[in-house]
């Protein structure tokens, strides 16, 4: 075919000019390529041309085939078989000599003389038309060529089928055709046909099919569709790392082209990413000095230098720059306006003390990050020693004098534990006269009795579970009955004592019992009070940390008097059967290792990551404690993971995992890990409650359950299957690896019951008694549960209500929750209560009350961005600007240019878009217009492309956005401002659904929009268009960019004097910011 995919190193990689010579190289190799086919075998070259061919003498065996052609047509005459082999042994030789304007005429001719001798139908007829074909496509008479393929695709579809290796060339050459005239659209469809046919026929790993593919990838880039290639992509090359491994040709080949995607998407820190992983491997595939390496490594480079600051980063540079110039110094405008954080006032205290009810994991971590944000040393949160759940926990900067003794300042034995640690040391004394597991048995039910317990909240329960627990423990003749059990699940925990003593590391041990205790895996004995799991790296394959050194911060740590109150620790090296495995402990192992994620959602989570390293496991535990947390903390040593799990929430799991180098030494286990990320990552887009998420990986981790369904919220998830099912939506994730799922009988399913109402009725208990609504709502908020804070509110709304107090506080709270749920018109009617409930002239410019004026507008703005959008979707651009082009023509004081009699020329009659390419020449003919000063001819130009674009290139394409944008800023340099306003408004409408709210392009938009509304001297229009502007520039940059030091120039210029700003700037665990910026005349630090 015409255009084979070549050497990875010269087509795929190469340039656009190395491509063109491979096609015309591959229009030769074509007509040897299609010979070897069974039912035109016959149809051949002779062998004593063929050989001349081979030899590098084309032209003497031109001339012997001339010679043999008039011997045959003497003989036999011209329509004799052996005269048209003849002739078509002529045609090639022309062909290999370079002759393609003669071997063209003699296969036009011996199209006719085939057709005419054989019937169209006969081989010899189908391939000289192929030769024909790929002769005009050599020549570059594209459209000549197109005609000529798609006669020979009728051919072939009527006498091999359409999904013959040859009906599929033909097609590939049809679209190579059209792609080559810039007719992107039709060449896009074209292989999207073809795509699946090549999968099916020759494979997803076949040289052809890989060509197909990264030939639809090049016509989605060229329609700007980079969503869609990069998708494209994206599965290929999860497809490639699946099947083929990361050390494979096609890998990195797809590797590649997905880091030019990014650059495409101006992605450029994450195209370095991949391209860093690329190149890694290609130095171990091709080699260092192979020009495919050495091409990503200056591609690497100049990406790189890319990244370096070019410009002005920030206002002290800017300020510099200024200053050497000899120019007026700007300063920041809004230097007072940013909120200052908690940590932020804590930090410039000269002591600090509070308490929290969250818990003590949150306790310890709040210190932890308060001590790596501040200069203050705090001392380890103070947990009581009859510590329940939801008391209140001291934190406090007094200095803590207990780092060398064996008591904590606040009076906890540190090597102890909680008070259930007196019975387990008296058990311990007893151990030399039971055996190991006797002594291991009673030891362990006598911790239980003592333990935080997270089930039902009733002491019957939980001396139940007790009961129902010991009773199948103590079943247990000796320690390989534990481990050979399948239905039952008891971890191994390492007691206190014994963790702070070692100097290593423990292996887990069989001989060694009396260092543990055994906690069942379900029913609410694991808990945040008594159990902490420790999340660290594997330093080598023999030992995880064989020098000591991360258990020495560990113990450091407890020392010092942080999880004084944790009794038993869980290390995987030390509390799972490692390598050397028995049966049983392999058994064992294979159970544990399913259930893992329980174990990191219901204990203390503690890591160790002393350096950034791409580990699997990792990634996955952080993700696991991040995601199934109301109040997760990240760290500076956990910074990197959390960003890659936002990536994640976007990409996907497993290209993330390629780009930066994830790695995991067993490859089951890989599997296996990936699927829970997935997992995750799918609740957490499908539901914001905590509660929720927990209740489903609950139900998951269950080994017999292999499909369960959340009855509150129609959550589907069938483990087998690999899918996850909502509102209507699929999700994929990879499937269960386990083969052992088929022993328990296959199909167990669970539903899992609702539990919202007894949660909400123990929410309006709690707040009855308490008394304070809104402290509860807040919980309740950070951990999802919006319609729990919204009953909450309400109540709170009411009591405010019947005290006089006006309710406007628990009004906007109401409000914003109702914004979460995407309730937006009852937001807005909320939000108008609360500027009516204002006194005319009193506390008018409140915090609230400003708030509240800017999330009505940007409530109301959001509704008719959508309702403007829908318009155009379905109408016309007539019907968004309520004119037509003539009418736009008289406004903008342009007219269609007059002739030589000074009468006005009628406007012409549109020219109609049918291929990409005559998108592109009208684009560039309105813009060589604009430069002339030709505004009418551009304009009519520019109203012909934004009228039929929609229809052309549909409504969510980039380039539809950008032609509304070009109409819009020729209309407003013509002061056609009004007309201008209203299409700005339809693109940014566009660009908010296509790109985002905070994308370059779509800040761009909102920006000519404040412009055009300062020059319809639409003051308040303009002053929020820059608000807006400013808020979602602090979306995504630093306070001191240069960008939003424009913007917040920009936005000063607007204020009265007696105005002022005020700048609010927070984010989620994952990265993504939130920002709030609020015009008023008085500030509030």
């Amino acid at each position: 075919m015409v255009n084979q995919l070549g050497t990875f190193s010269t087509q795929a990689m190469g340039s656009s000019s190395s491509k063109q010579q491979a096609k015309r190289k591959a229009s030769v190799a074509l007509l040897q390529q299609n010979r070897s086919n069974e039912h035109e075998r016959s149809i051949r070259l002779s062998d004593y041309p063929l050989s001349l061919i081979n030899q590098g003498k084309a032209s003497e065996a031109t001339a012997w085939c001339q010679e043999q052609l008039e011997k045959s047509k003497s003989r036999r005459g011209l329509k004799h078989p052996d005269t048209l082999a003849a002739i078509f042994d002529l045609g090639i030789s022309l062909h290999h000599e370079g002759k393609l304007e003669e071997s063209k005429d003699v296969y036009q001719r011996l199209v006719l003389l085939a057709e005419g001798c054989h019937g169209p139908y006969h081989p010899m007829t189908i391939i000289v038309v192929h030769a024909l074909a790929a002769d005009l496509f050599a020549l570059g008479h594209n459209e000549q060529a197109k005609i000529t393929f798609e006669k020979e695709l009728e051919l072939r579809e009527k006498t091999v089928g359409r999904e013959h290796p040859r009906a599929l060339g033909a097609m590939m050459n049809i679209a190579m055709c059209l792609e080559v005239q810039r007719h992107f659209r039709d060449a896009e469809q074209m292989f999207s046909k073809l795509l699946p046919l090549r999968v099916k026929v020759c494979g997803p790993n076949d040289s052809l099919t890989i060509s197909t593919l990264y030939s639809l990838y090049r016509n989605l880039v060229e329609l700007c569709r980079y969503d869609e290639a990069k998708k494209l992509i994206g599965d290929e090359l999860l497809r490639c790392d699946r099947a083929l491994g990361q050390e494979n040709e096609l890998t990195i080949q797809a590797m590649d082209f997905m880091h030019k995607i990014y650059v495409k998407q101006g992605q450029i820190e994450d195209a370095c990413s991949m391209l860093r992983s690329a190149l890694s491997l290609s130095k171990k595939v091709f080699g260092p000095d192979d020009k495919v390496t050495k091409g990503q490594q200056q591609d690497l480079d100049q990406l790189e230098r890319s990244l370096r600051p070019q410009g002005i980063d920030n206002i002290g540079l800017l300020q510099a720059i200024a200053a050497k110039e000899g120019l007026p110094i700007p300063a920041d405008p809004f230097a007072e306006s940013l909120s200052i954080n908690s940590l932020q006032i804590l930090g410039g205290s000269t002591e600090v003390s509070g308490t929290t009810t969250a818990g003590p994991e949150v306790a310890a971590l709040t210190v932890l990050k308060f001590r790596e944000k501040t200069k203050h040393h705090v001392a380890p949160p103070v947990v009581s020693s009859s510590y329940k759940k939801g008391d209140v926990i001291s934190l406090s900067s007094v200095a803590n004098t207990s780092r060398g003794g064996g008591a904590s300042a606040y009076g906890w034995p540190l090597l102890t534990g909680s008070s259930n640690t007196g019975q387990i040391q008296a058990k311990l004394r007893q151990r030399g006269a039971k055996a190991p597991f006797s002594s291991l048995v009673e030891r362990s039910i006598t911790a239980w009795q003592s333990m935080e317990y997270q089930g039902k909240d009733d002491k019957y329960r939980q001396s139940d579970a007790i009961q129902v627990h010991s009773k199948i423990l103590m079943s247990y003749k000796n320690l390989e009955q534990l481990l050979m059990a399948d239905t039952h699940q008891f971890w191994f925990f390492q007691l206190r004592e014994s963790f702070i003593g070692q100097k290593l590391f423990q292996q887990w041990d069989s001989t060694n019992l009396d260092n543990y205790i055994l906690i069942p895996a379900g029913d609410g004995f694991l808990n945040q009070l008594d159990c902490i799991f420790i999340s660290h790296y594997w330093h080598s394959p023999s030992h995880p940390d064989p020098n000591g050194d991360d258990l020495r911060s560990v113990q450091e740590r407890l020392r010092e008097g942080f999880w004084s109150h944790v009794s038993y620790f869980w290390i995987d090296w030390t509390c799972m059967p490692q390598s050397n495995r028995t049966e049983t402990q392999q058994k064992y192992f294979k159970i544990s290792l399913k259930i893992i994620p329980s174990l990191i959602r219901d204990c203390i989570f503690l890591w160790q990551l002393p350096k950034f390293e791409p580990r699997l496991w990792i990634l996955f535990e952080i993700a696991a404690y991040t995601l199934t947390r109301s109040r997760p903390f990240s760290l500076s040593d956990t910074t990197r993971f959390v960003a890659h799990l936002s990536e994640m929430n976007k990409e996907g799991v497993r290209l993330v995992l390629i780009k930066h180098g994830y790695r995991c030494t067993n490859q089951s286990d890989s599997e296996l890990v990936i699927m829970w990320l997935e997992i995750l990552l799918i609740l957490y887009k499908l539901t914001r409650s905590v509660r929720v998420r927990r209740e489903v990986l609950n139900a998951i981790d269950n080994p017999m359950t292999h499909t369960c369904v959340h009855k509150e919220t129609g959550i589907f998830v069938d483990k087998r299957l690999g899918i996850v099912k909502h509102n209507g939506e699929s999700y994929e994730f990879t499937p269960m690896p386990f083969a052992e799922l088929d022993k328990y009988n296959s199909t167990k399913h669970v539903d899992i019951k609702e539990t919202f109402s007894a949660e909400l009725s123990n929410a309006l208990s709690m707040a009855e008694e308490s008394g304070d609504y809104i402290d509860l709502e807040r919980q309740y908020d950070r951990e999802g549960e919006y319609q729990i804070s919204e009953q909450l509110l309400w109540r709170a709304v009411a009591v405010q209500h019947r005290s006089l107090s006006g309710g406007t506080a628990a009004l906007y709270l109401l409000a914003e929750n109702l914004e979460k749920q995407t309730r937006y018109e009852e937001a807005i009617q909320l939000y108008s209560r609360i500027l009516d409930m204002v006194p005319s002239g009193q506390d008018s410019d409140s915090k609230t009350t400003r708030g509240t004026t800017s999330q009505l507008r940007a409530l109301l703005q959001k509704l008719d961005l959508r309702a403007s959008f829908e318009r155009w979707k379905e109408g016309s651009l007539e019907g968004v600007l309520g004119t037509n082009l003539l009418e736009l023509l008289a406004d903008a004081n342009v007219s269609p240019d007059p002739g030589a009699s000074g009468a006005r020329m009628p406007i012409r009659a549109p020219r109609v878009l049918t291929t990409f390419d005559d998108f592109i020449s009208q684009d560039k003919e309105a813009t060589k217009l604009e430069r002339d000063e030709k505004f009418g001819e551009a304009l009519e130009i520019r109203w012909n492309i934004a009228n039929q674009i929609k229809g052309f290139l549909g409504p969510y394409n980039l380039q539809t956005r950008g032609a509304i944008c070009e109409l819009a800023n020729l209309l407003r340099r013509r002061r056609n401002t009004a007309a201008a306003e209203k299409l700005y408004w339809l693109a940014l409408a566009l660009s908010d659904g296509i790109l985002g709210t905070e994308h370059k392009y779509t800040l761009a938009i909102l920006n000519n929009l404040a412009i055009t509304m300062g020059v319809l001297r639409n003051g308040e229009g303009e002053k929020e268009m820059l608000r807006q502007l400013l808020e979602r520039w602090l979306k995504v940059r630093d306070l001191n960019h240069s960008d939003v030091f424009s913007a917040k120039h920009n936005l000063s210029t607007c204020l009265g004097p007696d105005e002022a700003v005020e700048i609010s700037i927070n984010s989620n665990i994952l990265g993504e910011r939130s920002a709030k910026v609020t015009i008023g005349r008085t500030l509030r630090k």
